[in-house]
């Protein structure tokens, strides 16, 4: 599930059920803010995931930890954070495809795919609430 969709669910979450959420119970349905507290995160910081940014600064650094843990041996030192908070490195992007499509590396082609306007991008079909299984049309 892509970061804004999981922080928007969140915030749905704690609009419906409260804070800290009351559920209903007997569902099968998995809940963010359930998830979130199975991965260890306290229940006083869990508001703050419905910032989309939030999730960028706080897992990085224990993604880091646990690779680090397993015995993985990674050169963090040239990590990037690849969304608008890092406009260096988004610029640097944009200019190396620019560059890579001049050179005709890169080719565009008309390929059926399903876009999401509520979360402004692309998505895959188990990504969607309802509607899995229908194509573009």
């Amino acid at each position: 599930m892509p970061i804004s969709a999981a922080a928007k669910k969140l915030k749905s979450e704690l609009e419906t059920y409260g804070n800290p959420p009351n559920f209903p119970e007997n569902t099968e349905q998995k809940f963010q803010y359930q998830i979130m507290e199975q991965l260890g995160i306290s229940k006083e910081i869990i508001p703050e995931f419905v910032d989309a940014y939030r999730w960028v600064v706080y897992f990085p650094p224990r993604g880091r930890e646990h690779i680090k843990n397993f015995g993985v041996h990674v050169d963090h030192s040239r990590s990037f954070i690849t969304t608008d908070l890092n406009p260096y490195y988004d610029s640097f992007i944009r200019w190396q495809f620019t560059l890579l499509k001049e050179r005709g590396y890169i080719k565009y082609g008309k390929r059926a795919s399903i876009y999401s306007p509520k979360d402004k991008q692309m998505c895959a079909d188990h990504d969607r609430a309802e509607g899995e299984g229908v194509g573009p049309d």
